[in-house]
């Protein structure tokens, strides 16, 4: 397989004569992840990824021209080609926030950007040896992690009133240093086998995953599956079944908890653009043997409470694991240079199927985006992204009988509490965390020089713990404030308005790239207080020193 290596101020054309194309896997760091998904709607990009899979391979034309074309070429640092050999070196990087009075920032992996100064810096190698490939990427990060006023709902000094989640990561500096993105596996025929702590994203969110994303450090998996479209004729599969091993916070009560997920994607042949998928994640107590682990027989259980009542299951079908089923869509006009995308998910068994056609909307969730591409020139494009996500339950929790609310925040009262879906105290997927929602416009300008960006962003953060407790113990939110016991749980909401300004630069000397931005956050009514309005200032920077021909 070819590799991709991006560098600054030569033409890839130049680097590959051989061939027209050169295959490039993508990280699930900005700006480039969000790139090659522009590159497929310009209708450059030959690969036929769902982008519901990612990390990515995609096949790029090297003839091509677009504003960062200059920076595709396939320049190993050494390969054996007799040997299928060979060794490269990752782009050095170092990243930089400053939070003035919040913790705020997110999809940052391993690095808990708390209030203060906080900073990462990451390098590595990759290599291939035939059919076995290993990637090392340590990320080394220091939070200083100031002081901040923190919730009086919850289950302990530093624990969210979510249990898992943590909502300060104690009380003095942060430092580690941690696999970061490591693995090692065996890759043949389109089909990989891996062990690591590579982070994954499924689903086509561009900003807040459903179920797993960048947002949370990677854990300990294995999985196999494909690293590339797979061609069966009548169209192209991808498709990953991972095994995990989730890990608590030393600053929460949750114990440690095995996660299984089988996800899959069909992209039709006869209909270009749109690819179609499914995921069934399990999180449970962590078995005592490893092939307990592996082969989790669950995921293959029926979705009726009624069949699931006949097995040894208790009185109603009801477990204690905690099950997720997701279905999500991609649809992309390349002729339109436009995009539509949506997940829905249901944290929930059904009783049966007229229940389910009752309540289609119990204990689900969705997320919907579009993405809108206009060219004003082979070397300046314009990109346009509205994703609108809603993690807070229906009303349908309520009707089937308090106290049953809200199963995918996973909160005490449910049966799904024991084993939410977090790694670390941190959410798998959306940055939002349990039961919030999300409004979130962004616009890109790309050139040649790098990109300038604008976004808007909206969150609700826990809506649906408030609201559900305004139906029975609302007078917990009342009683933490002398301004609360007045008002009621619409005026204690606490809603987020953010407004940023991001830009990448590729500058001229010593392969130097150089991204950074300002971004205001206004929280309103923080930790549920009345009028306790909050203003947040975050400076972020990025210095990535590109080594001539190296991967991207």
């Amino acid at each position: 397989m070819l590799q991709v290596f991006l560098f600054s101020g030569v033409d890839a054309r130049q680097k590959d004569s051989d061939t027209d194309k050169v295959t490039v896997m993508i990280p699930l760091d900005e700006p480039y992840m969000y790139y090659s998904r522009l590159l497929q709607l310009s209708g450059q990009m030959s690969s036929p990824v769902s982008m519901m899979l990612r990390p990515v391979h995609v096949r790029v034309s090297a003839d091509n021209i677009h504003p960062w074309s200059q920076l595709i070429g396939n320049q190993p640092l050494w390969e054996n080609k007799k040997w299928f050999a060979g060794v490269d070196l990752i782009h050095p990087a170092y990243f930089s926030s400053y939070n003035s009075a919040l913790p705020a920032g997110g999809n940052d992996g391993v690095l808990w950007q708390g209030r203060g100064l906080n900073q990462s810096v990451t390098a590595g190698l990759k290599a291939q040896l035939g059919v076995f490939h290993v990637q090392l990427k340590p990320v080394v990060t220091s939070s200083q992690n100031l002081d901040f006023e923190l919730s009086k709902i919850n289950r302990g000094t530093f624990e969210s009133p979510y249990l898992g989640y943590v909502q300060r990561f104690g009380s003095e500096t942060l430092n580690e240093i941690n696999w970061g993105d490591s693995y090692a596996g065996v890759r043949l025929l389109g089909l990989e086998g891996v062990a690591g702590y590579e982070r994954l994203w499924t689903g086509p969110s561009t900003t807040y995953p459903m179920l797993f994303g960048s947002n949370a450090p990677g854990f300990l998996h294995g999985r196999v599956g494909t690293y590339r479209p797979l061609n069966v004729w009548v169209g192209h599969v991808e498709g990953h079944y991972v095994f995990g091993k989730l890990e608590s916070s030393e600053f929460s009560s949750i114990h440690t908890r095995s996660l299984n997920m089988l996800m899959a994607s069909f992209s039709p042949r006869w209909i270009p653009g749109l690819s179609l998928g499914a995921e069934r994640l399990f999180v449970d107590y962590y078995p005592d043997n490893l092939t307990d682990l592996i082969f989790h027989d669950n995921l293959f259980q029926v979705f009726w409470k009624y069949i699931l009542d006949d097995e040894d299951t208790g009185g109603d079908g009801s477990e204690p694991d905690n099950q997720i089923l997701s279905l999500f869509g991609r649809w992309a006009f390349p002729a339109m240079q436009f995009e539509l995308y949506g997940t829905y998910s249901i944290n929930d068994h059904r009783t049966d199927a007229r229940d389910f056609r009752m309540h289609p909307d119990h204990a689900a969730y969705w997320n919907f985006g579009l993405i809108k591409l206009f060219e004003r020139s082979d070397r300046e494009w314009i990109a346009v992204n509205l994703e609108i996500t809603e993690l807070e339950d229906t009303r349908t929790s309520i009707a089937r009988g308090w106290p049953n609310p809200n199963r995918w925040a996973s909160i005490a009262l449910t049966n799904h509490s024991s084993n939410p879906l977090n790694h670390r105290g941190t959410p798998l997927g959306s940055m939002l965390g349990p039961g919030g929602n999300a409004l979130m416009l962004k616009v890109d300008s790309y050139s040649p020089g790098g990109r300038w960006s604008v976004r808007a962003n909206r969150h609700l953060y826990m809506n649906a713990l408030l609201h559900n407790s305004a139906l029975g113990s609302f007078s917990r939110f009342q009683s933490i404030q002398p301004s609360n016991p007045n008002v009621t749980a619409q005026d204690v909401r606490q809603v987020e308005f953010q407004l940023a300004l991001e830009a990448t630069r590729f500058l001229p000397w010593y392969g130097l790239e150089l991204g950074g931005g300002l971004e205001f956050t206004q929280r309103m009514n923080h930790n549920f207080i009345y009028k306790n309005d909050i203003g947040n200032w975050r400076f972020f920077m990025t210095i990535r020193k590109r080594l001539p021909g190296r991967g991207w």
